[in-house]
């Protein structure tokens, strides 16, 4: 029996066995029948004993190659090993294939240049250590400590750059996913991505000249958080022998940043102000901000809805006006009761409240009363705090809806196009009560897709026929486009054409969607950081393997569960920040 070596797939392998009549028949490493024309084969010469095909190479060949000459398999094998047989042969042969010393040219073994072996050796030195550095990142994954964790996590934030390990997270598309969820974050540690929104708007910007209706003496008054610093909206109630007159007044950006400046192209490129645990990034310019919002006491341009509306809530007119205001009173969501009691208007107010969310329920809408979540993070410290819904959100919810709905209707009426959100499907169930312990759910489980468009069209979720977003356009661009065709219809500007519109839009809102994307992003791993800290949390069974965390408004993940609706309290057994959820088990 002789020792061969047959090419297949481009690469050489040892076979055992003999040529007879020009055809090579034996078996390979593994005992399977090899049959071929014995053409292009090395024949390293007969077997002297008994021989099992098995790995030939891992002979260092550094020796040989500082002989600095061409050599024959039997020259190699003589020098190296003192003899010449075939075993020894194909040794060096398989070995030599692999190695940095020679290049291989049949049975002849062609010396490198010392250049050419240095920068093989290099890159070998290389692979060796990209392939230790992704068993550490295996390691890593899975949760293990190890010191190359702080690089990733400097990657993660966007404060360093390592080509070796971005080689390595290129190559995975799930990487983050399963580093965030290895618990390796801090809530110090902030993505890169959402890093790249928290700017400051520092555009140039100068406002729009125009001429208002001087409404100042109007008793308008504002109802926010008491931390709100951008007041997009204020309100004045007129009650009447038969109805109330009902004033809805909304900041005016073009007064202080006028369209296409430097500042409106960097707002709406942006869509809508960052809002984080951390902080806020405006929109527009923090001054501009300033010099927009209907802050107390102060004379400010605004965008103004007055509607006449009967005891039943019917619209008996309605129109928009440029006007010039001046807010009386900040007012927050705890204090409006007590003061405007004081001032007699109280009860007309939730009387408006009333009729007109009576009559979107009455076509098909839902009443959207759901708690607020405040998340903060400063200094290493989470504070988390629930806005109960009361009467004062309610209010301001109502009136908010009713300028929308009166936009859109306004915009459709005249053919102006608008930014619509238009939802078709009516909800597929009945308003669930607020004394419902998974009411926040249950509320958004019958929630339609919405979808935008610069034609009208009704919104069944909320049981209006028309409806724009109109009433934040210090924090929204969106709002900004649509008013911009309200004062089109004023005849104080130009509409905005349909390809503009459009284009505007889209810019706005991709903006918009990033940033919304970044908040929920880094609110959820504060949150998650949050009950990790606790420890234990109360929850309520929401489904098979899910519970409720009325605490921070969030459903996770739970394992051996009671009964859906259970309260009880539970233990936080993991956090996986990459997938945005946790893992409790009943205590």
């Amino acid at each position: 029996m002789r020792l061969f070596a047959i090419k297949v797939k481009g690469k050489y392998v040892p076979v055992v066995g003999e040529v007879r009549d020009g055809v090579l028949m034996g078996k390979d490493r593994l005992g399977r029948p090899v049959r071929m024309k014995a053409k292009g084969i090395v024949d390293f010469g007969p077997l002297k004993e008994e021989f099992t095909v098995s790995d030939l190479a891992g002979v260092d060949l550094e020796e040989l190659w500082e002989v600095g000459e061409e050599l024959s398999l039997d020259e190699a094998s003589e020098l190296l090993y003192g003899n010449v047989d075939a075993v020894s042969k194909a040794r060096i042969f398989f070995s030599a294939l692999g190695s940095p010393y020679f290049r291989v040219d049949g049975e002849r073994l062609i010396p490198r240049s010392e250049e050419d072996v240095q920068s093989i050796l290099k890159r070998e030195e290389a692979a060796r250590e990209e392939e230790n550095l992704r068993e550490e990142v295996r390691k890593v994954l899975k949760g293990e400590p190890l010191p190359i964790v702080e690089a990733l996590r400097a990657m993660y934030r966007g404060d360093r750059e390592d080509k070796r390990l971005s080689r390595i997270v290129a190559g995975d598309p799930d990487f983050w996913r399963k580093f965030l969820n290895a618990g390796h974050i801090t809530p110090d540690d902030i993505s890169a991505e959402v890093r790249a929104l928290m700017q400051e708007n520092r555009g140039d910007f100068s406002g729009k000249e125009f001429e208002y209706e001087d409404l100042r003496d109007l008793p308008a008054f504002s109802i926010d958080d008491a931390e709100t610093e951008d007041i997009d909206d204020a309100i004045t109630l007129l009650p009447l022998a038969e109805g109330y007159e009902i004033f809805v007044h909304i900041a005016l950006p073009y007064a202080v940043v006028e369209r296409e400046s430097e500042a409106d192209l960097l707002a709406r490129a942006r869509g809508s102000t960052l809002y984080l645990p951390d902080g806020k990034w405006h929109m527009y310019p923090s001054d501009a901000v300033r010099r927009m919002s209907l802050m107390e006491g102060e004379d400010r341009p605004a965008l103004t809805l007055r509607v006449k509306m009967d005891l039943s809530g019917e619209i008996l007119d309605y129109s928009f006006h440029l006007s010039l205001i001046r807010n009386r009173a900040r007012l927050t969501y705890r204090n409006v009761h007590e003061v405007l009691s004081r001032e007699g208007i109280w009860r007309d107010l939730i009387h408006v409240k009333n009729v007109l969310r009576e009559r979107r329920i009455k076509a098909g809408g839902l009443a959207y009363d759901h708690p607020f979540l405040k998340v903060k993070y400063s200094e290493g410290e989470i504070t988390v705090s629930l806005l109960e819904p009361n009467e004062a959100t309610a209010i301001v919810g109502e009136l908010m809806i009713l300028y929308n709905f009166l936009a859109g209707k306004h915009l459709a009426e005249r053919g102006l196009l608008g930014i619509f959100r238009i939802q078709e499907e009516p909800p597929p169930g009945k308003q669930p009560m607020p004394s419902d312990p998974l009411y926040l759910l249950k509320l958004k489980a019958l929630g339609r897709p919405v979808r935008t468009s610069v034609k009208p069209g009704p919104h069944r979720g909320l049981g209006v026929p028309y409806y724009v977003r109109a009433t934040s356009p210090i924090r929204r661009y969106s709002d900004v486009l649509n008013q911009h065709q309200i004062l089109a219809s004023l005849k104080v500007l130009p509409p905005l054409s349909p390809e503009v519109l459009e284009r505007d839009m889209g810019t706005a809102l991709a903006g918009e969607l990033k940033r919304h994307k970044a908040q929920n992003e880094r609110r959820t791993h504060i949150l998650l950081h949050y009950i990790k800290r606790k420890g234990r949390v109360e929850g309520i069974v929401s489904g098979r393997r899910k519970v409720f965390v009325p605490e921070i408004l969030m459903e996770v993940r739970g394992r051996d569960l009671p009964g859906v609706g259970t309260k009880a309290p539970f233990r936080v057994i993991r956090v996986l920040m990459g997938d945005g959820t946790a893992i409790l088990e009943p205590e």
